[in-house]
């Protein structure tokens, strides 16, 4: 059987194809609130009973954090973003494991000087 001649074209336009629809069209930044509430359990109302995800909890909270600082506004504003969150918690189970995720603790003292 003769061998086949080599075909330079296709194969970038193959390359470039499968470039172009691995990338997502309408890529944006991940949502901190959605994160949250899949990190966490609550109950019928709104009270954190377990924290299902540390690693993702305490990103979308550093998320928050970071959001509150970098808008204008008063303490109060702040106060009321910071409440969308409802982080009210059931008990302090999860709260040693959560102390050990990096950035956590430094992004809520960080936060408070926003509120006075």
């Amino acid at each position: 059987m003769p061998p086949t001649a080599p075909c330079a074209k296709p194969f970038p336009k193959l390359c470039l194809y499968i470039a172009i629809t691995a990338v997502p069209p309408h890529a944006s930044p991940p949502d901190p609130f959605a994160n949250l509430k899949r990190s966490v359990k609550r109950d019928k109302n709104q009270v954190i009973t377990a924290v299902l995800q540390h690693p993702l909890f305490a990103s979308a909270v550093i998320s928050i954090c970071r959001t509150v600082r970098a808008f204008p506004g008063s303490g109060g504003d702040h106060a009321w973003f910071l409440g969308a969150t409802h982080l009210r918690f059931a008990d302090q189970a999860d709260f040693d494991q959560l102390v050990d995720q990096k950035g956590l603790v430094e992004a809520l003292l960080t936060t408070l000087p926003t509120l006075d």
